[in-house]
C-alpha cells in the first residue's frame, strides 16, 4: 500500500510534461523544471485545463503544479525524476544531473527515440536507477482564445516500465501507484527490446502522417503498404541487432493506430511548431544501425530524407 503521495519532478514541460502533471493531479503537486526561455526563474503556483477525449468521456482537471530553480533546487527531495524532453534534448538533461545528488527512487525517461538508456547508464553510471517509460497513449497542447494552453490527452494512460532486475522493486512500487492513479502500467526486464518496439510504432506512424499532414488514422487507408515496409525494414535491422520483435505485427500495429485516431504525432506537432524534430533518434537510428550490421533500408531513408527536408523548410 502507498502510504504518500511521492514527490514527483518533470523536466520538460511541453504537451507531454504538462499532460503527465496533470494525470498525476490527484498526488501532491508535481514540479515542473524547465529552461529559462520558457519559464520564469522564480517559483509560482499555475494551472492548465486538460480535456479528456473522446468528448463523450470528457472531463476537465487543472494541473497543480510549480516551477523550481535548476540551480537552487535541491534534487534529492524528489521520488521520481521524469525527463519528458524532445529526444535530442535527453543528454543535455542527463550531463546535468550527473552533477547532482541523485536519491531518486528512480529516474524515468519518457522521450522517445532509441538510444537514451544505454545513454543514461553511460553517464549517470550503473548505481543510478535508470527506467524507460515508454507511454501509450496521445499528448497535444492546443492554445484556447483566452491564451491558456489545454492538453489534450487522448486514451487510457498505459505505460511500461523497463529497467534491468536490480531495479524491478522500485518499478513495481511505482506500477502500484499509477494504477491506484487508473493507470494501465506494466514492466519490462528488458529496456532495450521495449525501446526498440516502442521506435517501431513511431516508424509506422510518425514519418507518413508528418508528411501527410494527417492524425495517426490517416495511416490505416492508403498509405498502409508504406507504413508496413518501413516498420518490416526496421524489424530487420532489429533482428540484425539481437532484438526480438517478432510479436509487432501488422494486426497488432493497427490494433494500437485504431486507439488513437484522431491523434496528431509528436513529429508532425514539431513540423507545424518550426520546431526540431526527433526523427534522427527513431528513424534515424535504425537507418544508422542498418547500415553498421549491413541491412538496407530504402523506405526507411527516403521517409527520413523528406521528413528532414521538410524540417528545414520550416
Amino acid at each position: 500500500m502507498i502510504n504518500k503521495p511521492p514527490n514527483t519532478l518533470i523536466i520538460g514541460p511541453g504537451a507531454l510534461g504538462l499532460g503527465l502533471a496533470a494525470l498525476f493531479a490527484g498526488d501532491k503537486p508535481a514540479s515542473l523544471m524547465g529552461s529559462a526561455q520558457k519559464a520564469p526563474i522564480e517559483q509560482f503556483e499555475f494551472s492548465e485545463t486538460l480535456a479528456m477525449e473522446p468528448p463523450s468521456n470528457s472531463k476537465n482537471r487543472e494541473i497543480h503544479a510549480r516551477w523550481i530553480n535548476a540551480q537552487s533546487t535541491n534534487l534529492t527531495e524528489f521520488d521520481y525524476i521524469w525527463i519528458t524532453t524532445p529526444a535530442y534534448k535527453v543528454e543535455d538533461v542527463l550531463l546535468k544531473l550527473k552533477d547532482s545528488q541523485l536519491s531518486a527512487k528512480l529516474i524515468l525517461i519518457a522521450s522517445n527515440g532509441l538510444g537514451h538508456f544505454e545513454k543514461a547508464k553511460d553517464i549517470l553510471g550503473s548505481d543510478v536507477s535508470v527506467c524507460r517509460a515508454l507511454i501509450e497513449v496521445g499528448f497535444k497542447m492546443e492554445t484556447t482564445q483566452s491564451s491558456l494552453s489545454k492538453v489534450i490527452i487522448t486514451g487510457k494512460p498505459k505505460v511500461t516500465l523497463a529497467g534491468d532486475s536490480k531495479i524491478s522493486a522500485a518499478m513495481a512500487t511505482l506500477c502500484q501507484h499509477l494504477d491506484s492513479q487508473n493507470w494501465v502500467a506494466d514492466i519490462s526486464l528488458n529496456p532495450i527490446e521495449a525501446e526498440w518496439r516502442k521506435v517501431i510504432f513511431n516508424i509506422f506512424v510518425n514519418p507518413i502522417c508528418a508528411l501527410l499532414g494527417c492524425p495517426n488514422g490517416e495511416i490505416l487507408n492508403s498509405a498502409l503498404p508504406v507504413a508496413l515496409a518501413a516498420v518490416e525494414e526496421a524489424k530487420l535491422v532489429a533482428a540484425g541487432a539481437g532484438i526480438d520483435v517478432s510479436t509487432l505485427t501488422k494486426e497488432s500495429l493497427i490494433h494500437k493506430v485504431s486507439f488513437s485516431r484522431s491523434n496528431i504525432c509528436s513529429t508532425l506537432a514539431q513540423l507545424r511548431q518550426n520546431k526540431k524534430t526527433e526523427l534522427d533518434y527513431i528513424t534515424g537510428k535504425v537507418i544508422s544501425t542498418g547500415k553498421s550490421l549491413g541491412i538496407p533500408t530504402p523506405v526507411l531513408e527516403t521517409l527520413h530524407y523528406l521528413v528532414k527536408s521538410k524540417e528545414d523548410l520550416s
